[in-house]
């Protein structure tokens, strides 16, 4: 999609706009201070209005608002993408290149999120999940339980049992198959008790 051009902010897309323009302000001074849970909660905050603003202004029905409702939800993404770069840095270079920014996030000064750096007309990367929802419940079958059971059980000298395990993408298809000595996860796990 490409950025639509703004049309004068009413007063919920200027209190909108100042988040943005607040945000390296308000996290740089907690994480100057080594509050990096308080920064965090500070950057979820500005996602968590953004959100509000973004069910209160309704773009999909294409009202009045909509396209500033746009113009500053996808700049308000590139801010998140700029704070979250220190923490996540794979999942904010992620939503980088989907915003169809060029080059590495983690280059922008950090006072460059409080920018509104994505102007009217910028074409939009191409859109996929950031994060693929995973339970256990869905790919950890009876058979594989009862595997792990009957190893732990049948050898007595054993306090725990841990298998290898694939990675799947959201199309449920093979990334890698990990070693679970290497790369350990809670649900390959069974304990004796």
């Amino acid at each position: 999609g490409k950025i639509p051009e703004i049309e004068s902010f009413d007063e919920h897309d200027m209190e909108a706009e100042q988040k943005i323009k607040n945000l390296a302000t308000d996290v740089g001074q907690l994480m100057e201070q080594n509050h990096i849970d308080r920064a965090l909660k500070k950057i979820m905050e500005f996602s968590s209005f953004y959100n509000q603003y973004f069910q209160h202004k309704e773009p999909w029905k294409k009202g009045p608002g909509t396209v500033n409702c746009v113009f500053l939800s996808v700049n308000a993404v590139r801010t998140l993408a700029i704070a979250i770069s220190s923490f996540m840095p794979e999942s904010a270079q992620k939503i980088w290149n989907q915003l169809g920014l060029n080059g590495k996030v983690n280059d922008n000064m950090w006072g460059e999120m409080s920018e509104l750096g994505i102007s009217s007309g910028h074409d939009l990367g191409e859109a996929s999940p950031l994060f693929v929802r995973v339970d256990a419940d869905d790919f950890v079958g009876n058979n594989f339980i009862l595997f792990l059971y009957s190893f732990i059980t049948e050898n007595l000298y054993m306090d725990a049992v841990a298998c290898d395990y694939n990675i799947i993408n959201n199309k449920e298809i093979v990334i890698s198959r990990n070693n679970c000595m290497e790369s350990p996860i809670a649900c390959g796990i069974m304990f004796k008790t």
